[in-house]
């Protein structure tokens, strides 16, 4: 619209309607800092997409050690009796809301 709005032929008639151009300098001005801030916004979101991928990577990578050392933590169940059972104690998840109950 704002292309057209500068040809000679449609000035005419959007200055019937009031659209002279000092009346959409406003809008072209938006447009103008739209353009400018919007490959901006694309990047920020783009690089938090690729910075969670990673992050869930991380913690994929660090629930297969847990897992590893809940494994290997069986062995102190007949070893260190006082050890596994805190290890195991250190491992439930309390949940203080509605979502279900405690998980291991």
């Amino acid at each position: 619209m704002l292309a057209s709005a500068a040809r000679p032929d449609v000035v005419p008639e959007l200055a019937k309607q009031g659209l002279t151009a000092k009346a959409l300098q406003p809008l072209r001005d938006a447009l103008a800092a739209f353009k400018t801030a919007q490959p901006a916004t694309r990047k920020t979101i783009n690089e938090r997409v690729v910075a969670g991928a990673a992050l869930e990577e991380l913690v994929d990578a660090l629930m297969d050690e847990v897992r590893q050392l809940d494994a290997d933590m069986k062995a102190f169940k007949l070893l260190d009796r006082s050890l596994y059972d805190g290890y195991t104690q250190a491992r439930k998840l309390v949940t203080t809301g509605g979502r279900g109950g405690a998980a291991v």
